[in-house]
């Protein structure tokens, strides 16, 4: 080796000397190490414990800090059958210290397969004198067979807004998930009853603006390799006539609320997350030192689309913890004493000055009542929020199980705490003019898995009774029996 290193030398001299100083030091410390004996490190990224239809890509990442990267490779293996996947190669250009290799396993090759076992081996190797190379090996799990699932029959009749519930069955030989999807969204099922692992019932939510010619509606079930198997259900869909409001909002209003309170707030959350450029973030604070009415109106519209979707994200985190069991029992009873002053649905506008400020979909019940009102939690459940919650202010979320919650917004007090279990004579909150509300009253909503749905069905035991419980009465009769 010293003889090959000293030849080496010998060589290179000549062509030192012919470059400059820089070029020179560069040139050495990267002949140097080339002379290393260390092997290429190699992570794979993307690659499942088990795989399905759905197939999968993998990169095969190696680095190599002294001589560089100057090839990888991916193959697949099915006994003496060897598959390329993917290949990098060097261009000998430069030295390379990290370098990435990508494949994807198709469908097509799972098929063919002689075993349920895919292999897959990745080679790197650097661009030492004498190279050093290194390997990897991984084997993934293939699942080919969808998992079961078999639709209760029966005709769901909802309306716009509105709420259902489908039952099915379903199984795998796997672990698996189950759900509703309705167009873009998705309701998660849960067991019949504790501990069943053969019939599920998921309540779901139709959007207020549901077209039965564009979204689908079906159960899915989604086994841990990526198998889906899905099934539409008879959807019946009631259109409804909503109600319209106008609302002029006074320059007091906006400075209190969106100026000095709810447009700060929102600036603040979005400074440590990529959602928004920092050149928007920075008209957005500019806004709040400008006066003029295009401004006050631009940072209203911040407030009153942007964090109210964001804040709708945030419930359907927040739901994801309901209880798989229903924890309420009988008629949902009003929350709180006093007359309705905002409906489920109204399609409002806002004015200000003499320009059209934004719009908004109402998604829940406004009571007022006296100023400082108790409020009672509306059934059984257990609080899974109780804080400041934006355009909502003090808002306390109560679940009600199987993806069931409730809310309740503008409160001036709150009476409860993250898990207390409450029910109809539990005094949560006091109501209040937190939040974008311009005075005291209740802003109450009912919620499936976060997605917003009329209160009134559920204020109503008769509708109860037909869509859920009625629903729950056969099938059971068929588990006991």
């Amino acid at each position: 080796m010293k003889r090959l290193v000293v030849f080496l030398l010998l060589i290179l001299l000549p062509v030192v000397a012919a470059l400059s100083f820089s070029q020179s030091r560069s040139f050495i410390f990267d002949s140097l190490g080339r002379f290393e004996k260390d092997k290429p490190e190699i992570t794979l990224e993307g690659v499942p414990a088990s795989v399905g239809r759905s197939g999968f890509k993998l990169a095969a990442k190696a680095s190599d800090a002294g001589a560089g990267i100057t090839h990888i490779a991916i193959e697949m293996r099915d006994g003496d059958k060897v598959t390329p996947l993917g290949e990098w190669k060097s261009d000998g250009s430069a030295k390379l210290g990290n370098a990435m290799a990508e494949a994807e396993i198709t469908e097509a090759m799972l098929e063919e397969l002689s075993s349920d076992v895919v292999e897959l081996r990745v080679t790197a190797s650097d661009r030492a004198f004498i190279s050093n190379g290194e390997e990897k090996l991984a084997q993934v799990k293939v699942d080919l067979k969808k998992p079961y699932l078999s639709v209760i029959p029966d005709q769901q009749n909802v309306t716009q807004g509105g709420a259902g519930m489908v039952l099915f069955e379903a199984g795998d030989d796997s672990q698996f998930t189950s759900f509703v999807r309705i167009g873009e969204m998705k309701f998660p099922a849960h067991p019949l009853r504790a501990g069943d692992t053969r019939q599920f019932a998921a309540l779901f939510a139709v959007p207020r603006l549901f077209d039965s010619a564009v979204d689908a509606a079906e159960v899915v079930v989604r086994d841990v390799a990526g198998n889906e198997t899905a099934r539409r259900f008879p959807l019946r869909v009631k259109k409804v006539n909503w109600p319209e409001d106008s609302i002029t909002l006074s320059k007091n209003f906006v400075e209190d609320k969106i100026i000095s309170y709810l447009a700060p707030e929102y600036y603040e959350s979005l400074e440590n997350t990529s959602a928004v450029k920092s050149d928007e973030r920075k008209a957005m604070r500019a806004r709040l030192r400008s006066e003029d009415e295009a401004s006050y109106i631009s940072s209203f519209r911040d407030v009153n689309e942007k964090y109210r979707r964001a804040l709708g994200v945030k419930l359907v985190e927040i739901s994801a913890s309901s209880d798989p069991e229903f924890l309420w029992d009988s008629s949902f009873a009003k929350p709180m004493k006093g007359a309705i002053t905002g409906r489920f649905g109204e399609e409002r506008d806002y004015h200000y000055q003499s320009q059209i400020a934004g719009y908004s979909l109402h998604e829940g019940l406004d009571i007022a009542s006296l100023q400082g009102a108790a409020v009672y939690s509306t059934n059984k459940g257990k609080v899974l929020y109780a804080g400041s919650l934006g355009i909502y202010g003090n808002a306390v979320v109560v679940d009600h199980g199987r993806g069931l919650s409730t809310l309740y917004g503008h409160l001036s007090r709150i009476d409860c705490n993250v898990g207390d279990v409450v029910d109809t004579t539990t005094q949560i909150a006091a109501s209040g003019a937190t939040g974008l509300a311009g005075g005291d009253h209740l802003h109450f909503e009912m919620r499936i898995a976060g997605v917003p749905v009329t209160p009134y069905e559920w204020l109503d035991y008769q509708w109860i009774e037909d869509h859920v419980l009625a629903k729950l009465k056969p099938v059971e009769g068929q588990i006991n029996g």
